[in-house]
């Protein structure tokens, strides 16, 4: 491997005028549509400012009042849309694969007893019967690898999961979208439009072929006392010291910022890219990473500072100069293509897709404000829709000019003296000075004169706290994105039922948008599943799931028509516990009524409502009874007890139970599973 990495690269081919002018089109279209978009992301930008600062940045500057309602505002927001990792299911889709039996548990037994007797007609429907079950089983065995196989690269990305969702999900409610990129890694294979991979030394072996590179040439090189060489020689060493190279496949997810995506101008919907012929991802790279990436010495392009402006000459010393360079996602073509701007050529030779859509872009957008825009064009944004900042703003700053002009009344409210006779500067120092319960000694008054006299208060304008209550302002705010007063801290003059309905709405809102995630997350996986069953190998699937794993042998769209992915309804978000507890407290005792309901049903339901960590897969002992059989059945085997003794035996069938029953039979707080029959 070494040895591969030292081979040298030849020189930069001559590149052809066509080409070169077909890369100056994909730059001018990029760049149009970034123009295009110039307002909706210096929004998104702005709005990113005003939640670290919770006003504007020369508000702020000024040292004025601020109480950040915004920051808060999100922080609750994320933290009850996504509380956990989401629960992800592998399905069996729902076919009709029976031909000649008709489903019914009475056809089955009397084919079964036409076997028996030798009946050929019944003997073919039973080996229909047990060969669409084979087949069922068999689909629901790779469904169960799929969604192993799905949870172990949940597991192993970098950073993990749950953070990098959660500030997908801050993201999107801060600047009004938030995005995240689908992508396969490979082994030994580079991924230009993937910034966050899996944890291996793929980084390292680009690094280290890049300095290879750079020490190979005869007139840019370095020398042997360098810098730059030890480090060649620190990373060769550390290379050969290592048995094995260790590298990985697998799925990848990528979380790119809200203003790295640039849209067609042609877009209706940026949640399924309607009407849309291009996408466009846009880095911001060194010369070395574009070298280690593509393998491209870049020897002209556009330079840019860190923060995305072109580069100009106020440009510090010690800042080095960025290369743009945009992932085109060309759905007319096609392909995909790799440009800088500046650059006359492809970084990369444009392809296919390195994985395969249905809907093409591997893009996905998360929105929670969605508006109607289609073909909007008098809108600045019409594409984007407001986020929760947005609406908010108009009520941040209302509080805050409120709150500061308290302050300055309280200020000028301080007491402030006026005298119509001469005093010593002395005097006035001692008045200004002076210390609680201090004695003041005048100078320049006559002996026996009263200072009240000579030195009076002014009386100034009172405070009304009528004038700067923020009651209002909260009103606004539950009215603009469902938070209540008492979500950013006590309430004022709200009576009960205010504060239940506020809360209603606030629940029913915050549903949306759990749905609106879940969907969001379920269109993830079932692509990301569609991915894993066309790129793994049996091989690598079960040294990833083990020995036991079941893969496909069917053919890619065979599979696709048996088994899916999705996100389990509402498991990423935080549930309304007390709501959904006194619901299920009123419902459980009608299903334990009924026939045929499965007790580990009834198990998971009540769990997933106390939002608790408990595995009931690890509690359930497939054919055990319940505690309440075993008890019952002690009980049996000991004899009748005495007439009139306090054993619950002696008490008749019922037990202790057999008074009557005086709880609560409306399903209230106390009543989980319902007690014994009334008499």
């Amino acid at each position: 491997m070494i040895d591969e990495l030292q081979q040298q690269t030849d020189g930069e081919p001559e590149v052809d005028e066509s080409r070169q002018a077909l890369v100056k089109e994909w730059c001018q279209k990029v760049r149009s549509a970034k123009q295009h978009h110039e307002k909706a992301f210096k929004r998104m930008e702005r709005n990113i400012k005003r939640v670290r600062n919770g006003a504007d940045e020369d508000w702020a500057k000024d040292d004025r009042y601020i109480t950040n309602i915004l920051q808060r505002h999100v922080q609750q927001r994320t933290a009850a849309l996504y509380a956990k990792n989401p629960k992800v299911v592998a399905k069996r889709r729902r076919r009709m694969v029976q031909t000649t039996w008709d489903g019914s548990s009475q056809a089955a037994m009397m084919a079964l007893q036409g076997t028996m007797q030798g009946d050929p007609m019944a003997m073919q429907l039973l080996q229909s019967i047990q060969a669409g079950q084979q087949q069922k089983d068999m689909v629901d065995n790779i469904a169960e690898t799929l969604e192993r196989l799905y949870g172990y690269f949940m597991d192993e990305q970098v950073p993990p999961m749950k953070k990098s969702l959660k500030r997908l999900v801050r993201r999107a409610i801060t600047t009004g979208v938030g995005y995240s990129k689908l992508g396969y890694q490979r082994e030994m294979e580079p991924m230009p439009g993937i910034e966050r991979k899996l944890s291996d030394y793929g980084d390292e072996l680009a690094r280290l072929q890049r300095m290879l590179e750079q020490y190979s040439e005869d007139d840019e090189g370095f020398d042997e006392t360098s810098a730059e060489a030890e480090k060649l020689r620190l990373a060769l060493q550390t290379l050969q010291e290592k048995e094995q190279v260790i590298t990985r496949e697998g799925i990848v997810w990528d979380y790119p910022s809200s203003t790295a995506i640039i849209p067609d101008p042609k877009c209706a919907s940026i949640t399924d890219w309607d009407g849309a012929d291009f996408i466009a991802h846009e880095f911001l790279m060194t010369k070395d990473q574009v070298q280690e990436t593509f393998g491209v010495d870049l020897n002209q392009f556009t330079g840019y500072m860190a923060d995305g402006k072109e580069q100009g000459d106020t440009q510090s010393d010690t800042e080095e100069t960025r290369a743009c360079v945009w992932e085109v996602q060309d759905k007319v073509s096609g392909l995909f293509y790799y440009v800088c701007d500046g650059y006359k050529d492809f970084l990369q030779e444009p392809a296919e897709p390195p994985i395969t859509l249905e809907r093409f872009f591997t893009v996905y957008a998360l929105t929670f404000n969605d508006l109607e825009a289609d073909h909007e064009r008098s809108c600045e944004d019409g594409l984007f829709p407001p986020s929760d900042v947005d609406l908010l703003w108009p009520m941040q700053q209302e509080y805050n000019r409120a709150r500061d002009a308290l302050r300055e009344h309280r200020i000028a409210k301080q007491p402030m003296y006026a005298t119509s006779q001469p005093i010593t500067e002395e005097d006035e120092d001692k008045l200004r000075t002076r210390q609680p319960h201090e004695v003041i000694k005048f100078q320049g008054l006559p002996p026996g004169t009263d200072p009240s006299t000579l030195i009076r208060e002014i009386q100034t304008a009172p405070i009304d706290p009528n004038v700067y209550q923020t009651n209002d302002v909260f009103t606004d705010v539950l009215r603009a994105v469902g938070a209540q007063e008492s979500q950013f801290g006590g309430m004022a003059g709200a009576t009960a039922t205010e504060a239940s309905i506020a809360e209603a709405s606030r629940t029913s809102s915050m549903q949306s948008a759990i749905d609106d995630l879940d969907d969001f997350l379920t269109e993830m996986c079932r692509d990301a599943g569609k991915v894993m069953l066309m790129e793994m190998d049996e091989q690598t699937v079960k040294e990833i799931v083990g020995p036991g794993a079941v893969w496909p042998q069917m053919t890619q769209e065979e599979v696709l028509k048996e088994i899916y992915l999705e996100v389990k309804a509402g498991s990423s978000g935080r549930p309304n516990k007390a709501a959904e507890m006194q619901n299920f407290q009123m419902l459980a005792p009608f299903l334990q009524m009924l026939p045929n309901i499965s007790p580990e049903f009834l198990v998971r339901e009540a769990i997933k409502r106390l939002d608790d960590t408990l595995d009931p897969d690890e509690a359930m002992l497939p054919g055990a009874p319940s505690l309440q059989m075993l008890n019952a059945s002690a009980n049996a085997g000991g004899g009748a007890a005495a007439e009139g003794s306090s054993d619950p035996k002696a008490q008749g069938g019922q037990g202790a139970r057999n008074n009557p029953d005086t709880t609560n039979t409306r399903g209230g707080q106390d009543q989980m599973f319902p007690s014994g029959a009334s008499q």
